[in-house]
């Protein structure tokens, strides 16, 4: 009986490899989708996606919600952009602002305002617009998603958006994911033109960055660090190469760019030109983040005491807060704790268990970019590949870290005036899309893992892997998450 059972030959091998196997056949049948195929199964999918999202959102307004978290709409911002809204409605559309917020999510809202209702039902209403509005959005995002990946991978993509971000946002009254998906918009669209110049796409990137602008005013350091990178560019291609048809399609590029973004924002920064004194007035990068923390905005001698939000304040210029003035009587030290308390506070918020459920990934994601680019920098048989295809995209990747390192760096500092999650989830989708397109390389696309003696694409079994894995979390997070987490910080 032992020696049959010695010899016996055991089906260890198949157990192991028929998951893989179906994992690998189904990342294959995806990706292998053309045509009206694709269009069916593609569009089948963002229908299910967008189901299970309306159900979270709308979870978000059910009454448990409504009575316990989110009833106030003087939290985060929501009374605010009410007021905001209901002020161009009256004014038809010549209010200037508070200094605070940006006009076109408001003018949004005001769409649907009426004199006879409430606050109450406007703010009801608003959040249901504004939960509208996120499948909108979704269904853009999606779009851009399948133009640069493959189906798969844009799936991947689309699930960990909609159910670790999107869907948790989208029952406020606030601008943020109007914001998220056009400052994405425009600084997919600004790779693109340090890859590729051209005055199409220039025109475009402009009205994108404008508009994004227009929403939050925290777009202008994106723009800086364009305009940087496209300068540093063209001063290189200058010294290096005697052709001048590349430099001056650059150069009309970054003109097109700026000229855009100016263009668009040009009726509203003359209204605020005329009622604050400046064109890029706004109380929070112009006054509140040279304060030393929350407490100073609010003291009687701050400039919020003194009608920032109404016009120029009325307090002599030594005691105008500036970058100036906070360079002069801020020691290192000092500067180095708030650096330290907005780490703490942002890895609280977004790393430990206080997320919505994307903190895995924020961090799995560029670990997994760097482990592959270790393997490749090791391997000496890929390592003049990947040093290449550094080099060719040299200006994109300077793009990415400037994006990402300096809007890091502005959050952390501005965290001890204001510390809530949405600052911080701005780079979320710039981050994941940036690492997706990097992990999907065809650079990459050559490593192979063995499983049990048998050799397989890394990049198919992690994307089938993730796929299974977004899913339970979607589920998870729309099932027993989403109802009873207020997510408007």
């Amino acid at each position: 009986m032992l020696d049959e059972l010695k010899y016996r030959s055991w089906p260890q091998r198949s157990s192991i490899h028929h998951p893989l196997k179906a994992l690998i056949r189904f990342e294959q049948a995806i990706n292998s989708l053309q045509g009206v195929r694709k269009i069916f199964w593609m569009t089948s999918f963002l229908l299910v996606v967008l189901a299970l999202h309306s159900y979270g959102a709308y979870q978000h307004l059910h009454e448990r919600n409504i009575g316990e978290r989110n009833t106030g709409y003087q939290k985060n911002d929501q009374e605010d952009y009410m007021l905001y809204a209901k002020a161009l409605y009256f004014s038809d559309y010549r209010y200037a602002g508070d200094g605070n917020r940006m006009p076109l999510y408001p003018a949004l809202q005001s769409l649907h305002y009426s004199p006879t209702i409430s606050m109450e039902d406007y703010f009801v209403q608003g959040k249901y617009l504004n939960v509208g509005l996120s499948i909108l959005l979704l269904i853009g995002l999606f779009g851009i998603f399948l133009h640069y990946f493959s189906p798969l991978a844009a799936m991947n993509l689309m699930l960990v958006t909609t159910f670790q971000l999107y869907m948790f946002r989208a029952a406020y009254f606030q601008a943020e994911l109007l914001y998220y998906t056009l400052s994405f918009g425009a600084f997919g669209l600004m790779l693109r033109l340090l890859h590729e110049p051209s005055w199409k796409f220039a025109i475009l990137t402009g009205i994108m960055a404008g508009l994004a602008h227009l929403t939050k005013a925290s777009f202008l350091p994106a723009l800086f660090a364009f305009g940087f990178v496209m300068g540093l560019k063209m001063i290189l291609m200058a010294r290096r190469e005697k052709r001048w048809k590349p430099l001056l399609n650059n150069a009309l590029s970054l003109g097109l760019v700026l000229g855009a973004f100016l263009l668009v924002l040009y009726p509203y920064i003359s209204r605020v030109k005329d009622t604050f004194g400046h064109y890029f007035y706004n109380v929070n990068t112009t006054f509140y983040i040279w304060y030393d923390d929350k407490a100073e905005v609010e003291a009687p001698t701050s400039t919020k005491a003194h009608g920032d939000s109404i016009g120029w304040p009325d307090l002599p210029d030594d005691k105008l807060p500036s970058l100036q003035k906070y360079l002069r009587e801020t020691t290192p030290r000092e500067f180095w704790e708030r650096m330290a308390f907005g780490a703490k506070l942002s890895f609280r918020r977004h790393i430990l268990p206080g997320s919505y459920g994307y903190s895995p990934y924020i961090v799995g994601y560029p670990l997994i970019v760097l482990l592959l680019a270790l393997m490749a920098s090791f391997d000496k048989s890929r390592r003049a590949e990947f040093l290449r295809r550094i080099n060719t995209h040299r200006y994109l990747l300077l793009y990415v870290v400037l994006y990402l390192v300096g809007y890091s760096l502005l959050y952390l500092f501005y965290m001890q005036i204001s510390g809530g999650q949405r600052f911080m989830l701005a780079l979320f989708l710039p981050l994941m899309f940036s690492a997706t397109m990097a992990m999907n390389l065809p650079l990459f696309q050559t490593v192979y893992v063995n499983m049990s003696g048998e050799r397989v694409r890394w990049v198919s079994l992690a994307n089938g892997i993730l796929f299974f894995m977004f899913i339970a979390h979607a589920l998870y997070n729309v099932l027993w998450v989403v109802d009873d987490f207020y997510a408007g910080d």
